[in-house]
Order: structure tokens, then sequence, then C-alpha cells
């Protein structure tokens, strides 16, 4: 009978443990901290997407864009701007510096929610101001190509310096 307490405590202390919401398979982030093998890709695209435009690179903007994409964001209406009107928008605003910050992904079926922080330097009337962005982009997986875009302007991100990665030398 000495077992009987034993048993009724490791029930009472994996009860809880159950009973935590599961995600769905593939959706789970590193358990170490480290990036994902899925922030790593997207990370990389939206670094290349980013690059296109402070380049002014349409055509390679435009390949990377999926048939039928669309931008969204408050001042928009309800249809979104499609692709074109978003490349003209983006190039027209001379961005002189960007960076992604905070990223995260979520992989459903074909899509990749990737939401994250874009901090960039904007050069307008001669002058040069920052703003800070968040961003949802949906991503086809297997194409590796923007479906849509969603923009909102955080009322409470403050504009601090990016985290640099370390070079070995410090």
């Amino acid at each position: 009978m000495c077992f009987a307490p034993t048993l009724l405590l490791l029930a009472a202390l994996a009860g809880p443990a159950l009973s935590q919401p599961v995600l769905p398979p593939g959706t789970g982030g590193s358990p170490l901290g480290l990036a994902t093998r899925s922030v790593s890709v997207y990370l990389g695209l939206e670094r290349t997407l980013v690059d296109s435009l402070k380049q002014g690179n349409r055509d390679a903007v435009l390949k990377q864009l999926a048939e039928g994409f669309a931008a969204y964001a408050p001042d928009t209406n309800d249809q979104g701007l499609p692709a074109q009107a978003w490349v003209d928008g983006e190039l027209h605003r001379q961005i002189i510096d960007a960076q992604v910050r905070d990223l995260n992904v979520r992989e459903l079926d074909d899509l990749a929610i990737v939401s994250f922080l874009l901090e960039q330097q904007l050069h307008r009337s001669g002058k040069t101001r920052t703003t800070v962005v968040y961003v949802v982009d949906i991503w086809r997986r297997t194409s590796h190509q923007l479906w849509a875009r969603y923009v909102s302007w955080p009322a409470h991100v403050g504009l601090t310096p990016a985290r640099r990665r370390p070079t070995g030398k410090e």
C-alpha cells in the first residue's frame, strides 16, 4: 500500500502537463531558442525582398510575388493593393536602409505566416526619417512566393537599436 500515495502524487503532477494545448505537427519552435529552419528560410526571403526594394529592382520584386498578390494596410480598401500598385508605392518611398526584426513563422499546409517588425530609413523631401511597421506576410511554401502582406503601424514600439549579430571578434 505504500505505492498508492506515490501513484496519486504522480497522477496529480502529470495531469496539468497532459492537458497543455498541443500544436499541429511541424509548428513547434526550437526548444533551445535557436532559429528554426523555417525562421532562417523566411528571414532570407524577407531580406531578399527588402534588398530588391532598396535597389529599385522591380523585376526581382515581382518574381517574389505570387499570382493574385495583394497588400493590405489601414489606409487601403478592403480589396488591398495589387502587385503592380504595391511595388510602385514601395519603390517610390526611396528606402535607404531596412532591418527585419523579431521574425516569427507559423507553417500550415502550403502557407507560411511570417510576422515581424520592419524598421526602415526613408528619404523624402531631402530628409531622412525612420519608421517601424508591423508586417504579417503570407508565403506559399512550395513556390516561396509572397501571396499577401498585411501592414500596420504599432503605437508602442520604440525605435530601439537593432540587435547586431556577433562577429566573433568581441
